[in-house]
């Protein structure tokens, strides 16, 4: 029945494929036995997330990037300061980016597509001028075109037709070979991706012999062709199977069995996905650990673990994002001020409560911030007078920190009692 349903399908829709999110299928997607060749990545990058590194990875980033929340600044006074000039595209990046997709959704969504396919876009709605809602658009036939009349480019969607720059948000992965044009890391790396779903093959093959490498069953018995036929298909259907790793060999006339292949225990089968996992990682930058590579992590390394993966792999994802946004979504240089889109990655460095504590402690000692910005910053109330900037001795200047030692040193004696008089 399963297959009929399957078969139907495909004649309804053969030449629309289509799965999760509006994505196209492959008809890969349709044989499960078939691995992931070259040839399917390099035809739909969508394949690719069939191998579990890849999975990962992609939700991680787009994961991490959908929940930050997102500020619009403005430069001010030498520093940037948070903007509450448009609470309307504040609203549409951070709560409802249109009338069905909330902003989380939206921004996980043009991730995994910029991750898979190397590039993600949305059709920015304007009323009277001002952004309205962010629509996304199928990213598998939106093409970049050179506009020969003007100078510049447009994209062409078969959705919506021509459009023009300002009115498509482009979010893409580095490009290698045209500038306005990401590539998809799948496909640049198709032949690691070819290889861990060959890996995945193999070890599905070995899980089907569970315990046994191929055997040799020699004797001293001339046996004829039909007898060695008999014999082999005795032995695989007595152990060829989960039970049959509890049923044993029993030989007879003088006859040796001995296992001439390796088994699945005796296989660098563990050591093969660790590598295809390493591959992931540099493919799109994430820490190994955070694919779940955990032989060489601890739980002290974590917090530093975070802030490199801030800082050396989603730093860069959210330094594209965020320009891209401020370029099409803000003010240019012909308003006279400066604003810009700002993730805040703080949620995601702020360790352990005893570490945020001992770093706090040493910030209001040092005169960082007051304690009343400390309690804000742990979510607790402000208190009376902790707004006062506190100031270790040791961090005030040498001229300060003399004064205040010759106070000490003038202040005069109050115990009451008198060493020369007591001699007396």
């Amino acid at each position: 029945m399963l297959k009929n349903l399957v078969t139907e399908v495909r004649r309804r829709f053969r030449n629309t494929k289509f799965g999760g999110s509006g994505h196209i299928l492959p008809d890969t997607w349709w044989n499960w036995e078939r691995p992931t060749s070259a040839a399917d990545v390099t035809a739909d990058p969508f394949v690719g997330l069939g191998l579990c590194p890849v999975q990962r990875a992609v939700s991680v980033v787009a994961g991490d990037v959908a929940r930050l929340p997102i500020q619009i600044q403005e430069y001010a006074d030498g520093r940037w300061e948070e903007c509450e000039e448009y609470p309307d595209l504040d609203d549409i990046l951070n709560q409802h980016t249109n009338k069905f997709f909330t902003s989380f959704e939206w921004r996980r969504w043009m991730v995994t597509n910029m991750m898979v396919w190397g590039n993600s876009f949305s059709l920015i709605s304007r009323v009277a001028g001002e952004v309205d809602e962010l629509i996304p658009v199928r990213p598998w036939d939106v093409q970049i075109l050179p506009n020969t009349e003007q100078g510049g480019w447009y994209y062409r969607s078969s959705e919506y037709g021509d459009l023009e720059p300002r009115d498509v948000i482009h979010w893409r992965m580095p490009a290698h070979q045209r500038l306005l044009w990401g590539e998809s890391p799948i496909v640049v790396a198709r032949r690691a991706i070819e290889l861990g779903s060959q890996q995945e093959m193999a070890g599905a093959q070995a899980f089907r012999m569970p315990g046994l490498g191929k055997i040799a069953i020699t004797t001293k018995e001339t046996v004829g062709g039909d007898a060695i036929r008999a014999m082999q298909d005795a032995f695989l259907h007595a152990h060829g199977s989960v039970e049959g790793m509890l049923r044993p060999i029993v030989v007879q006339n003088e006859s040796d069995v001995k296992q001439v292949g390796q088994s699945l225990t005796d296989q660098d089968w563990i050591a093969a996905r660790r590598f295809t996992i390493n591959q992931v990682a540099q493919m799109y930058g994430v820490p190994p650990q955070y694919l779940y590579n955990l032989e060489n992590s601890t739980q002290e390394q974590t917090s530093e673990m975070s802030r490199a993966y801030v800082d050396t792999c989603l730093g860069a994802y959210l330094a594209s994002i965020q320009t891209e946004l401020g370029f099409k979504l803000l003010p240019g240089r012909e308003s006279n001020r400066r604003f810009r889109v700002w993730f805040d990655t703080a949620p995601l460095v702020r360790g352990t409560f005893s570490e945020q504590v001992n770093a706090i402690q040493v910030a209001i000692q040092s005169g960082i911030m007051t304690r009343n910005e400390a309690r804000t910053m742990m979510g607790y109330t402000p208190l009376e007078g902790g707004d006062e900037v506190l100031i270790g001795p040791n961090m005030l200047p040498v001229e300060q920190n003399q004064e205040q030692a010759n106070d000490e040193d003038r202040t005069p004696d109050t115990s009451g009692g008198n060493d020369d008089e007591s001699d007396d």
